[in-house]
């Protein structure tokens, strides 16, 4: 257990020895991140209290089951983005390694205001890496939007601990059943998550930053950092909210929202980034309506999916096109990137729910699930997923096929580009064999999120072939 700190100060380390050997940042970066994707296999479960306090009034880092998937997703998918876009790194090798110990910090921390501090550095190396694109007034926005939120949540922490005289997140839980005057701090929190988990309304600076980053900073943002945000609100949800249901339904309207605008966004999108910037905000809030019913199992799924989705989207997105044209005008671009088409196509059929892939599993627990809590709910995801499928299907055909419908591929020009790196091909084989092996034996993966059954607090238990489905304890 005590190498789980690790995880957090050795990218800190490479990151500052990165800044005095300058020369070798590169090196310092692929070692600092292989270095954490090594702890993975020796890291152990359990509290971990920094300083030899005990809680709560020590610091303490949370290595349960629900943390332990957080970041060998995080650190797996981080190491891999930046093998499959190496190109793009620049001279921000210490950026990342410093945004890197921000989503494990964010991932394992028990103590409310340590998240606080680790959400700041997150946001702030993503301030400084969304830079890169010379679009300052969109990180200027971003800035603005980030630090209200951030304030918003410090203030949320400040009436709790003044009401409990504590920040350790499970002895406030534990108090709070018998608690009142709860709402206002839980709802100045929850706007405070909300920015990073890109929730209405909330997700005003996603279009212009998604929309306007490369290929590595994209992947990063769509798939590292939002997944991190969201198992902060997984845990935070679950948590703190678990008693207040008028906050839940709060949450609950507000994911519905953010779902259905963002997925109805993504359907008018022109290009292949703003088509994918929208779908993860719809993503956001399917999986926040999921965490806040107490869908714990397949809202880690999904995010799982989303995550190893979006990677391969927005890297490929970015190197067929980087001037982020309209689809319309890359017609054919698979045609002669054949193994980038297949690893979109493979992705784009598992963020839709299609039998045989990863996604069908999420969603099909996702939706027998919510019957069980309200039948309006999971009519309205099948409504979405029709509308999901409608634009993913046609950018799939778009891209593959660069003629007319009836046109031969030999009457018309193709577009071409240079040809890929390795690292990006080798990533998106890949991703899309874990897809397609995890759709094929969804076993694999659901045992190994239930290996440890506390994590859900199940009250029936049944096998993952069978749908585990009845999944709603608190974390």
């Amino acid at each position: 257990m005590k190498y789980t700190i690790l995880l957090i100060v050795l990218p800190l380390l490479f990151a500052f020895l990165s800044m005095i050997f300058k020369n070798q940042k590169k090196p310092l970066l692929y070692l600092g991140i292989t270095v954490n994707v090594a702890l993975l296999f020796i890291i152990s479960k359990g509290t971990y209290m920094i300083g030899g306090f005990d809680a709560p009034y020590g610091i303490n880092l949370v290595l349960d089951q629900y943390s332990y998937i957080g970041v060998i997703l995080i650190n797996s998918l981080f190491f891999l983005s930046i093998l499959s876009n190496s190109k793009l790194i620049g001279s921000y090798s210490p950026v990342y390694l410093t945004l890197l110990a921000g989503v494990n910090g964010m991932i394992l921390t028990g103590d409310l205001f340590n998240l606080f501090v680790f959400i700041e550095i997150t946001t702030i190396s993503a301030y400084i890496l969304t830079s890169q694109s010379k679009k300052y007034i969109h990180t200027f926005n971003y800035l603005i939007i980030g630090s209200i939120g951030s304030g918003l949540y410090l203030l949320g922490v400040m009436l709790l601990y003044a009401g409990f005289g504590s920040l350790n997140l499970a002895d406030i839980a534990a108090k709070s059943s018998a608690a009142t005057g709860l709402l206002l701090p839980l709802l100045l929190i929850f706007v405070g998550l909300s920015v990073e988990t890109k929730l209405v309304p909330f997700n005003g600076w996603v279009r212009g930053i998604y929309k306007n980053s490369n290929g590595l900073v994209g992947s990063l943002l769509a798939s590292i950092v939002a997944s991190a945000a969201l198992f902060v609100m997984g845990r935070v949800l679950n948590s703190l909210f678990a008693t207040s249901a008028f906050m839940s339904n709060i949450i609950i309207l507000v994911a519905v929202i953010t779902l259905m605008s963002g997925e109805f966004s993504a359907f008018k999108g022109k290009s292949i980034k703003e088509i994918l910037l929208y779908s993860s905000i719809g993503q956001s809030g399917l999986i926040t309506l999921l965490m806040v019913t107490g869908l714990i199992f397949p809202a880690i799924l999904l995010i799982i999916n989303n995550a190893v989705s979006k990677l391969v989207m927005f890297s490929i997105a970015d190197e067929i096109s980087p001037e982020n044209k309209t689809y319309s005008d890359l017609k054919g671009s698979f045609a002669q990137r054949k193994i980038l088409g297949l690893g979109f196509t493979v992705a784009s059929f598992s963020l839709i729910g299609l039998p045989l892939f990863l996604g069908f599993y999420a969603k099909i627990n996702s939706l027998i699930g919510l019957f069980d809590i309200n039948v309006l709910l999971p009519l309205v995801i099948l409504l979405i997923t029709v509308v999901e499928g409608a634009y993913l299907i046609r950018l799939n055909i778009a891209l593959w096929h660069p003629g007319e419908e009836g046109e031969s591929v030999y009457d018309v020009k193709v577009v071409t580009q240079a040809e890929s790196n390795m690292g990006m091909i080798l990533t998106v084989a890949l991703l899309s064999f874990v897809i397609i092996i995890t759709g094929l034996k969804p076993d694999l993966l659901g045992n190994s999120v239930l290996s440890d059954h506390s994590l859900l607090n199940t009250k029936t238990m049944t096998t993952t072939s069978e749908f585990l489905i009845d999944l709603k304890g608190g974390l």
